[in-house]
């Protein structure tokens, strides 16, 4: 407020804008302290609900960091596409693996404990990060050729349905009346006879409907991907040994919770990359090495010279941002800002 009502030219401008900058660089200090403790406490958490030694250990190790947690509803589809069942599922994003457990609400709370310890998880499963894959459904993934199926379901191999695909074959099969409509629509023309209800007006009515009607069918389906993200997941092996994964469904809050999640697991995929590790090292913070996650990303390098005899020392550097996707970059990822550094 004092350097809105303080004049352009004014002898205590430049001083309050140091000032201002100061503040700023301190909250964003004290925000980002209290992220890390925030996420240090849920991963100490998840920890202990782990039976799994290795898992916990892994979850406990220094080199470990959470990315992104969020409490989001899984949904389980029939064959048919239909909503089976609906649960609360805590995931959790980490660096190199992700981890869905249940959030345990039940049972008294321990009187013992002076100190709330927050929610106990059971888990679900776990993957390797870089064997997850987020899926868009798209009309080709109607019907997939050694599809996706989780292990001991009953679905028929090869054709995977769930939810918005079956919107996707409402729509095919209303493209296809729509088709056999405007054919019978031309023949209808042909009629030598006049009939009260078969004409050339009536057949043109039913395009129309059967044009709303698919119309109607895309925004259903629009709306449905908003917040429906989908993660293929490793399972385990089956009897022959052959890898066998699943496909899950969450619902997410929001459109942009869905985005977020996209994006952070396409970019903690390229962090664990040689180029982005360890990361980018922070003067001012004591020369530590900052979380790669927390940085820019290096998607891929090309060396500017060719002879590798020519010593170079990196004196200075451009960043130059562009909206065209760049060399080696994924198109899954949804709006992340892109640039080329020099």
């Amino acid at each position: 407020d004092m350097l809105k009502n303080t004049p352009k030219g004014h002898v205590d401008r430049l001083p309050l804008q140091l000032a201002l900058t100061e503040l700023e660089t301190l909250a964003e200090k004290l925000n980002e302290q209290k992220r890390v403790a925030d996420q240090i406490t849920e991963t100490q958490q998840l920890a202990r609900s782990v039976s799994d030694r290795s898992l916990s250990k892994a979850l406990n190790s220094d080199q470990n960091s959470l990315v992104l947690c969020e409490t989001l509803i899984e949904t389980v589809y029939s064959e048919r596409g239909q909503i089976l069942k609906s649960k609360e599922r805590k995931v959790f994003l980490f660096n190199n693996m992700l981890v869905c457990a249940n959030v345990n609400v039940k049972g008294p709370p321990d009187i013992s404990n002076l100190v709330p310890v927050g929610p106990k998880y059971t888990m679900k499963w776990s993957a390797p990060l870089l064997q997850v894959q987020a899926v868009e459904v798209s009309k080709d993934a109607l019907v997939q050729q050694g599809g996706v199926k989780r292990s001991g379901s009953s679905s028929t191999p090869g054709k995977v349905i769930l939810g918005p695909p079956r919107l996707y074959q409402e729509l095919h099969e209303l493209q296809h009346d729509l088709s056999v409509v405007e054919q019978v629509t031309g023949l209808v023309g042909t009629l030598q006879g006049i009939y009260q209800n078969l004409n050339t007006t009536v057949a043109q009515d039913w395009c129309l409907a059967l044009q709303r009607l698919i119309r109607i069918k895309e925004e259903q389906i629009q709306s449905a991907n908003k917040c429906r993200l989908r993660l293929q997941v490793p399972g385990k092996p089956d009897k022959s040994g052959r890898p066998v994964s699943f496909m899950v469904v969450f619902n997410t809050p929001s459109p942009l919770s869905k985005i977020s999640w996209v994006n952070r697991l396409h970019l903690a995929k390229i962090a664990q990359r040689e180029e982005n590790t360890p990361g980018w090292i922070c003067a001012e913070d004591d020369g530590r090495t900052k979380a790669p996650l927390w940085c820019p990303l290096l998607s891929c390098r090309m060396p500017v010279f060719t002879s590798k005899a020519q010593e170079c020392k990196l004196k200075a550097a451009l960043h130059n941002p562009v909206q065209c996707a760049l060399l080696g970059f994924s198109a899954a990822s949804t709006s992340l800002p892109q640039g080329y550094l020099w």
